[in-house]
């Protein structure tokens, strides 16, 4: 890195140390908060700009950056939601303002330039037309209609006979498929207007655009750069083009398209990629383990589209854990990039190294919204993320062949834990919390035949013989009162709320229950180890995944009891195999042993 670079880093430290924190972060709010920071991020966004409209983005080498035309357009929509969603006249003020900013950079052909000011973007008119047509139903005002309609026969006039767009000025001789945006933004248009040239003329691309489609969904002519992987912030926009064809339409035609390049993401996603990476090739195989902040904000609002439209649940499971994702990365207090979230994580990734861009919070913003006119629950949002981890992390382990039998250390936890139980007497009813595919049940099954063994896990084993069912820490499907002991052997490391989970274990112990927790001891080498496997991705959950395991201290411990209004009977700690020979006598594994009364 050049040296003036390095002075400029250390010029903005303060934002550096924020993008650090940021990408590590596991802090959530609520989601009107996360809204609340958007819009007054994008505001900065506005002051901060040297020329008027949306600043591109805060730089970490440059600083602030001039207005975007493109991304000023569709800001407005999003600025004028945020008004309403909020009760905040001051965004919707703004966004108005932004109109008239956007009209000032209207060409006499009616299109609007690229982001370097200097020739006639396709993509950029077709972004702006957003926020025209929006700006005109909003107001009125014909200024903005006569706008749009100068956009759109500039748009037009692009067509070719086949219905690709070859002359446009940021892309002379090629036809990016991400067009399919501006088509549906023309089409949307169109019928707002009544004028069916605009529709025909959108109609003509996205049926070019469709044949462009590879066996793995994706498109050809959808990378950002001639020559590299797909990367998703594209990958989407072709997308979103085609969804929005279909909304306006209601053609069937256009959602079939959409799905069918949504479907191997949203496969990829629930079962190989937690969160989507940046890039892709050709056959949707990663290509990155950076992630691409834009296009993770508008697979969001995509899945969350989908999901309404076809009710699969596997898109709001993509939706709600990428959003989580999201979430934790904006960042949560700096007076310069307070709200914002940065191009790639890492920051210096390749998507927009070192910056803070504008649209990523239009995304994002798009996408909450979305989520909260659907009246999803978000508290639900941590135990989903976790969910998933351990669902793709079982399949990648073979989950069901290793956990149908203990290891010798297994074996001996187990016998720590039995003569607790066993010295309340009678026939107990005990719950294996985070039972797994119900190894530990069978164990005592084997020994203790007239104890009642229930089991709730997050993931399904799938085993009639045993009553396992699904559920969590925090939300235990069973009854208040109805077990006399509960046991969770490395479980309780998973969970957020760990003081929520407490209460619901003693919601369901009766008075005077047991509980017993085994858990992992962070004073250790494993302890010590841990980040550098998460780094390395060989953990559970990855470096800046927004929730990773929580291993707590003795001590710690014992104060969780005590608040949770439990007695603590036994703290005691345990070294765990760490290998044979002398690897075996060294504290890499090391676990706690907490047991604890239910007052009576």
């Amino acid at each position: 890195m050049k040296l003036r670079n390095l002075l400029a880093l250390a010029g903005h430290a303060p934002q550096v140390a924020s993008a650090f924190r940021g990408m590590i972060d596991q802090t959530t709010a609520s989601d009107r908060q996360h809204l609340n920071w958007v819009g007054d991020a994008i505001l900065r966004y506005n002051r901060c700009s040297k020329d008027g409209g949306y600043s591109v983005a805060f730089s970490l080498i440059h600083g602030w950056q001039n207005g975007y035309v493109e991304t000023t357009g569709y800001l407005v929509p999003t600025m004028l939601d945020l008004a309403e969603t909020l009760g905040r006249p001051d965004l919707r003020e703004n966004a108005l303002a932004q109109g008239l900013w956007l009209l000032e950079h209207q060409r006499p052909d009616g299109s609007f330039p690229d982001i370097n000011r200097s020739v006639s973007s396709a993509f950029d008119t077709g972004q702006v037309l957003m926020g025209l047509q929006r700006l005109f139903v909003e107001t009125g005002e014909p200024r903005y209609a006569d706008a749009a309609r100068r956009a759109c026969d500039w748009l037009a006039g692009l067509s070719e006979a086949d219905g690709s767009w070859l002359r446009a000025g940021e892309s002379p001789g090629r036809s990016p498929t991400y067009y399919s945006r501006c088509a549906a933004a023309m089409m949307d248009f169109g019928k707002l207007v009544g004028e069916p040239r605009y529709v025909a003329a959108g109609e003509a691309f996205l049926a070019w655009a469709a044949d462009q489609q590879l066996p793995s969904g994706l498109f050809r002519h959808s990378e950002l750069v001639v020559g590299r992987p797909y990367l998703l912030h594209t990958i989407i926009y072709v997308l979103e083009g085609f969804l929005h064809a279909h909304e306006v339409t209601g053609d069937r035609r256009w959602l079939d398209v959409a799905l069918s390049g949504a479907e191997p993401l949203k496969q990829a996603n629930l079962n190989r990629e937690i969160v989507l990476v940046s890039y892709y090739d050709a056959d949707l195989k990663p290509a990155s383990r950076e992630k691409c902040i834009t296009g993770l904000c508008q697979w969001a609002g995509l899945a969350l589209r989908l999901h309404e439209l076809t009710g699969d649940e596997g898109y709001l499971t993509c939706a709600s854990n990428t959003l989580f994702y999201l979430k934790s990365k904006q960042i949560k207090a700096d007076p310069v990039i307070g709200g914002a979230l940065p191009g790639s994580v890492p920051f210096w990734g390749d998507y927009l190294k070192l910056s803070f861009p504008n649209w990523n919070l239009k995304f994002f913003a798009d996408a909450l919204l979305r989520w909260t006119r659907m009246g999803l629950d978000t508290s639900l949002q941590q135990e989903w993320f976790v969910m998933s981890c351990h669902g793709q992390n079982a399949a990648k382990v073979g989950w069901t062949e290793v956990e149908d039998h203990l290891s010798a250390f297994d074996e001996f936890t187990l016998e720590q834990i039995e003569p607790l139980i066993a010295g309340l007497g009678g026939s107990p009813t005990v719950l294996d919390l985070g039972c797994g595919a119900g190894r530990c049940l069978d164990w005592f099954a084997g020994r203790h035949p007239d104890w009642e063994l229930v089991g709730v896990d997050p993931i399904d084993p799938q085993r009639p013989d045993r009553a396992i069912q699904v559920g969590t820490a925090n939300r235990i499907p069973l009854a208040d009162a109805s077990v006399e002991v509960v046991y969770a052997c490395i479980a309780l490391q998973h969970v957020g709320d760990i003081d929520g989970a407490l209460a619901e274990i003693g919601r369901v112990l009766k008075p005077g229950g047991l509980l017993v927790v085994f858990d992992r001891d962070p004073v250790s080498l494993r302890g010590l180890l841990k980040p550098w496997h998460e780094l390395k991705g060989r953990w559970i959950y990855s470096w800046d995944a927004p929730f990773r395991e929580r291993w707590y201290t003795a001590g710690r411990w014992r104060r969780l009891m005590r608040k949770a209004g439990y007695r603590v009977q036994k703290v005691k700690g345990y070294t765990g195999n760490g290998g044979g020979g002398w690897r075996g006598r060294l504290p890499i594994n090391r676990f706690l042993l907490i047991a604890a009364r239910k007052a009576a």
